[in-house]
């Protein structure tokens, strides 16, 4: 009996000192789960802090959802456009020398003076040219009623031969002649 003594003390020992690590494991578990539940807690906190950013980050989601899609609708009507345009810009690049820029902003340093001459100056004369349609055609009328009272004076034909004699010497190069006295 003494060697059954012996083994059940053993057992007892070995049970004890099996009672004893499942005692330490409890012991673990247990600082285990109090750790975890500091993590829960800090995971929660973290949790309550970031929805409201999560939310914030959602709605400028939808808002660049929504100004791409704007985009995206100008750049198709813009599209047809550029591509047409492209070819002609990039001829106008090609032919455009710097000494035309140049005079381009030198015209354009001068469009307000060229304003304020045309409303100033040109614009009042345009307007009075329809006042100017009748006094022409009278002044013509009288040039008319002139030329005829002259063609009328006597010896008018022979002042008129010889401007005609002096305008064909004049293109022939020969020296001019006296012409004839009438008497």
């Amino acid at each position: 009996m003494g060697g059954t003594l012996d083994r059940v003390d053993a057992a007892v020992t070995r049970v004890e000192a099996v009672a004893d690590r499942a005692g330490e494991v409890a012991e673990a578990a247990d600082a285990v789960v109090v750790r975890v539940a500091g993590v829960a807690d800090d995971a929660d906190q973290l949790v309550r802090r970031v929805a409201p950013v999560a939310g914030a980050a959602e709605a400028v989601l939808e808002s660049a959802g929504g100004s791409a899609a704007e985009a995206y609708a100008l750049l198709e009507t813009v599209r047809p456009i550029a591509e047409r345009g492209a070819p002609l810009l990039q001829h106008f690049v090609d032919e455009f020398s710097v000494e035309e820029l140049q005079a381009l902003i030198r015209l354009v340093d001068q469009v307000p003076r060229f304003t304020e001459h045309m409303e100033s100056d040109i614009m009042p004369v345009l307007a009075k040219l329809d006042q100017v349609g009748p006094d022409v055609h009278e002044l013509l009328d009288v040039l008319k009623d002139v030329r005829l009272a002259i063609q009328g004076m006597p010896g008018f034909s022979m002042l008129r031969r010889r401007g005609a004699d002096k305008e064909d010497e004049l293109s022939d190069g020969r020296p001019e002649t006296p012409p004839p006295v009438d008497r």
